[in-house]
């Protein structure tokens, strides 16, 4: 508000300015939000693009295709990337061929390693009971022999102590045949396990050949590249501080300019 004079004789006439109008509307969060989502995912999206290149060497090739993700990718969302790994004719034979587990106790297809140890350890008693028995069944020859020639008959005192005492001896050696074949049939098993295992390492070893030499001239990874997101939150913020700053200093004027108008208009009509 401003005070005009027209003269002396004529009435003081009161002109009304334009004010500052109406404060600045904060961002809708909601709709923040949504933006800045947006730019998240695709950046993240395009990262994701960016870092997954196609490769080819010698032993064969890489190649990445895309569905979905947006306009580009003709759909919307994240993107589903697919790798393709594809190696030259002559390197698919040893990945076409399937592990041979036939050998291998314990393996699909091998031989069952409770079967596998107990038929080791009754070859093993067995062969260590054709040396023991034949000598056996002389020492107890021998024993009946001489007793008879001492006279003791079958049947007394005499004999069955000497003939009880043989038994034991007899059984304790068989039984010292029994923990011997257990023994060697749980080093025996090993010793297989062993081989079997090298045998399935230096299979998988054989199939993974190929791949190893493909990663190996396709050489390492470069350095991974990274977009960065542009902060639109931020940017939001910044754009309503300032035309909130600028509406206040439009009212600071106006208020300074309407205390100035009434001032002066009091002035006015002391002085008239």
């Amino acid at each position: 508000m401003a005070l005009r004079f027209r003269g002396l004789d004529q009435p003081i006439e009161w002109v009304y300015r334009k004010d500052s109008g109406s404060a600045p509307t904060p961002t809708d969060p909601y709709a923040q939000a949504a933006a800045q989502y947006g730019l998240d995912t695709g950046t993240a999206n395009y990262n994701a693009g960016l870092n997954r290149t196609n490769s080819v060497n010698p032993i064969g090739s890489s190649t990445w295709s895309s569905v979905g993700g947006g306009t580009s990718g003709g759909g919307s969302g994240a993107p589903t990337y697919t790798n393709t790994t594809q190696l030259a004719p002559q390197f698919q034979t040893p990945l076409q061929q399937p592990i041979d587990t036939s050998g291998i106790a314990g393996m699909p297809g091998g031989p069952s390693t409770t079967q596998d140890l107990q038929n080791t350890q009754q070859s093993l008693y067995n062969q260590q009971m054709a040396y023991l028995k034949p000598s056996q069944d002389l020492s107890n020859e021998q024993l009946q022999s001489q007793l008879a020639n001492e006279g003791a008959t079958t049947g007394s005192a005499a004999w069955n102590n000497a003939m009880d005492q043989q038994s034991r001896s007899n059984a304790f050696a068989n039984n010292q045949a029994i923990n011997s074949a257990i023994t060697g049939g749980g080093a025996e098993q090993s010793r297989l396990f062993g081989l079997g295992s090298q045998s399935l390492q230096n299979q998988i070893t054989a199939r993974d050949a190929p791949i190893n030499e493909y990663n190996s001239l396709n050489g390492a990874s470069g350095a991974t590249a990274n977009a960065q997101t542009p902060d639109i939150s931020s940017a939001f913020g910044q754009q309503y501080q300032g035309a909130l700053a600028g509406y206040n200093a439009n009212v600071s004027s106006d208020n300074a300019t309407t205390g100035a108008a009434g001032s002066l208009a009091a002035a006015a009509l002391i002085y008239f």
